[in-house]
């Protein structure tokens, strides 16, 4: 496992940059400590979003994910017959699935959701107006361990510490 970034460290803003710079965006997962499994998720397209999230309200040991690969490869609107389709394909390919949808105007998906059966992503699907903008794609791994794949950091506390894996999950 890579070593995890204090979310202060301006090595971690340098290296979502770098990364930007290789590709259009960068999905970053928001999973504040002590919230149940709560995760807030932003498709991000510039170190300014970036800024945004690290500009919430975060607390000490908070932990965001950024994914260095694309984490989308289904796009497109709902009430989209075909696009359903090819999510429950990835579905049964893969065993989990992450599925929001998009405004062009905000980074933060919204009801984002991940799912493990079909029921669910059909009953979902139905919830969801139709032309609106979404983002499908295998659930992506929430362990942090490749530093190639995703950059791991916490929020560190007011002497500038914080504890890996405490609290977050």
């Amino acid at each position: 496992m890579g070593v995890p970034y204090s979310t202060a460290d301006p090595r971690l803003r340098a290296a979502v940059a770098e990364e930007l710079a290789r590709r259009p965006e960068l999905l970053v997962c928001y999973s504040p400590t002590h919230a149940a499994g709560h995760k807030e998720w932003f498709l991000i397209q510039s170190v300014d979003q970036f800024d945004a999230v690290l500009g919430q309200d975060l607390r000490p040991n908070d932990r965001l994910e950024v994914f260095l690969r694309p984490q989308f490869p289904l796009r497109g609107v709902a009430g989209d017959a075909r696009l359903l389709q090819q999510a429950l394909a990835i579905l049964r390919a893969r065993g989990e699935l992450l599925m929001a949808t998009l405004r062009s105007d905000d980074p933060e998906l919204q009801d984002a959701y991940g799912y493990e059966e079909a029921d669910e992503v059909l009953e979902s699907w139905k919830d969801v107006a139709d032309g609106a903008a979404v983002v499908i794609g295998p659930h992506p791994r929430l362990d942090g361990d490749d530093p190639e794949v995703v950059l791991l950091a916490y929020v560190p506390d007011a002497d500038g510490r914080f504890t890996p894996g405490k609290g977050a999950y």
